[in-house]
C-alpha cells in the first residue's frame, strides 16, 4: 500500500505522541472527491508546516530511475525477468505489507494476466493495444509517481490522451448506501447532503460515485499533444516557424 491517499490505516499523531488513525476523509469543498493526498506528509502535524519542518524533500527519485529502466527495456523488447526483479519488483517488495487489506503485492512477471481495466466496452483504454506487461509497467509508474507532476508528460509521451475520456477520472469515492451510512455515523451528520452522487456502470458492476463536477466527461483533442507557439516567436521568425496543428 502506497501512502498517497488519506485512509484509516495511516497514523496521525493528533496529540503529538500516540498515533491515531485517520478514519475517513470528509467530502466538502476542500476534498470534493473524498480523496485527500497524503503523499510526502508527515504524520506529525508540526512537520507539515513549511517553515518549521525537517522533513526531507525528494530531489532525485531512485524509483523513477527503476521505472524508466523497466519501461525502456520493455519497449525495446529486450526485457528479462531479471530486469523486472531489479526494477519494478524492487519497488513492490519495499511496499509489501501483508497485514493490511489486499495482502502482499504480486511479483510482476514477463507474462502477467491482462488487466480487466485495460478495456472499456471492449475497446483499449489507451486508444490502441498494449501488451499486458507494458500496461503493468505504465500502471506502476502512475501509482509510484502520483502527485509528483509526471502524469501529463507521460500521457503526451505515450500518445494516451484517450485516458482522460474515462469518466472515472473525474469521479470521486464510492458512495454506496453502506459507505454513506459509515460516514454519517463517524461524523455524526449527513455529510452527503448536497453532494452529487451518480450511478456508473463500471467493468466490475454498477456503482454509486461522488461526482463533484457538473460535466462528467472530458473530450480529448489531439492538438494538446503539442503546445501553442507564442505569436511573437512566429512573427520574429518571418515565416520560418509555423503554428502547431490545431492552434492556428
Amino acid at each position: 500500500m502506497r501512502n498517497e491517499i488519506d485512509n484509516r490505516y495511516l497514523p496521525n499523531y493528533l496529540n503529538g505522541t500516540a498515533p491515531i488513525s485517520n478514519y475517513l476523509t470528509n467530502v466538502n469543498s476542500t476534498t470534493p472527491t473524498g480523496f485527500m493526498s497524503s503523499k510526502f506528509r508527515s504524520p506529525v502535524p508540526a512537520q507539515n508546516e513549511a517553515n518549521q519542518t525537517t522533513y526531507d524533500m525528494y530531489v532525485f527519485r531512485y524509483a523513477e530511475v527503476l521505472l524508466i529502466y523497466a519501461e525502456a527495456k520493455a519497449e525495446l523488447g529486450s526485457i528479462t525477468q531479471g530486469d523486472l526483479d531489479i526494477s519494478i519488483n524492487q519497488l513492490r517488495a519495499r511496499l509489501d505489507e501483508p497485514d493490511l487489506p489486499g495482502g502482499k503485492m504480486g511479483r510482476l512477471t514477463l507474462n502477467p494476466p491482462a488487466d480487466p481495466n485495460a478495456l472499456i466496452n471492449g475497446q483499449p483504454r489507451y486508444g490502441y493495444q498494449l501488451s499486458p506487461l507494458i500496461y503493468e509497467i505504465r500502471r506502476e509508474r502512475r501509482v509510484e509517481l502520483a502527485f509528483e507532476g509526471f502524469r501529463w508528460d507521460d500521457i503526451v509521451r505515450w500518445k494516451a490522451g484517450k485516458l482522460l475520456e474515462n469518466p472515472n477520472t473525474v469521479y470521486g469515492i464510492v458512495a454506496s448506501a453502506a459507505v454513506q451510512q459509515e460516514y454519517d455515523n463517524y461524523f455524526g451528520s449527513d455529510i452527503f447532503s448536497g453532494v452529487n452522487v451518480v450511478t456508473y456502470d463500471d467493468w466490475d458492476g454498477s456503482k454509486k460515485l461522488v461526482a463533484p463536477y457538473t460535466v462528467a466527461m472530458r473530450k480529448w483533442n489531439d492538438k494538446l499533444y503539442l503546445k501553442p507557439i507564442p505569436r511573437d516567436q512566429i512573427l520574429l521568425s518571418k515565416g520560418q516557424i509555423q503554428q502547431n496543428p490545431g492552434w492556428q
